[in-house]
């Protein structure tokens, strides 16, 4: 937990937002943004150095994981192996009944169900829409391509099933937009810039200000050596020990594992990260 703790509490720090609005420069901002991430998801591995077992973040996330899955998950392999029912894949006394009403609350915000939608680009197409399914199934708020939107002045509005014009009060965000930067074959009907009559459920912002931007100023036993390249004051001697990892990327892309003196210079400019791999 402590590794977590120290995620979280650099997260809280006063002047956490003026740390991170470089985040936004370099990406995009969406206006409306609350005083706190909704969603948050730490993922560290298991280890080992100088012989012990360590655990080492990979990922930190200012944006929903798979929620919905991964309850369903975890019954699954109690269904399986019995013994498990012992264990609890829930924090803070919550159970499956109680995590379910939680994450609709947080999800819809009291607003009816059919004003509030999962967005995502392509949906069916994309290796997470199992846990939309059960999102869909548990909650009962439709999935949502970001094609199918249409924005009316300030206002966003989606076709349901029967042909009906429905508003959008309430967005469940799950673009991540390394991807929908690279699909330019997509039309969009709405700018996710624009000053739109609409809550979000996580804010866009988060996940530029969270998701990978802050690996450089996470330092100690539980994170790897991590550097912006632009910042990089000396070049090692043991380049082969490094990786190269744009700041910003979908799904790993870009990333350079052999890494060359000549390679450096002309990315310096660019949002990279140098990232020590043992």
């Amino acid at each position: 937990m402590e590794g977590y703790n120290h995620v979280i509490d650099f997260i809280q720090q006063d002047g956490f937002k003026e740390l991170t609005n470089k985040a936004l420069e370099l990406n995009r901002k969406v206006p409306n943004e609350d005083n706190h991430t909704t969603f948050l998801a730490i993922d560290f591995g298991i280890c080992e150095e100088d012989g012990k077992i360590i655990p080492k973040l990979i990922e930190v996330q200012g944006f929903p994981s798979l929620f919905n899955f991964q309850n369903h998950l975890s019954q699954k392999f109690v269904d399986f192996y019995p013994f498990l029912n012992q264990l609890t894949p829930f924090l803070n006394g919550l159970d499956n009944e109680s995590y379910l009403k939680l994450i609709e609350e947080v999800i819809c915000n009291n607003h009816p169900k059919e004003n509030v939608i999962l967005l995502e680009i392509e949906p069916e197409k994309q290796n997470t829409k199992i846990d939309f399914y059960y999102c869909k199934r548990d909650i009962g708020i439709p999935v949502v391509c970001v094609t199918e939107l249409i924005q009316k002045g300030k206002k966003l509005f989606y076709t349901n099933d029967k042909g009906i014009e429905i508003e959008v009060k309430r967005i469940y965000n799950r673009v991540i937009f390394d991807e929908l930067d690279l699909r330019t074959d997509l039309q969009l009907n709405f700018d996710f810039s624009a000053d739109l009559d609409v809550e979000w459920a996580g804010h866009p912002n988060w996940f530029f200000r969270i998701s990978k931007f802050i690996l450089p100023y996470l330092k100690g036993e539980y994170f790897i050596e991590t550097t912006l390249l632009s910042d990089l004051k000396e070049i090692p001697t043991d380049l082969e020990n490094y990786v190269l990892k744009p700041l910003f990327s979908f799904s790993g892309s870009g990333v350079i594992f052999h890494v060359k003196k000549k390679t450096l210079k002309p990315l310096q400019k660019k949002t990279y990260t140098f990232c020590r791999k043992k």
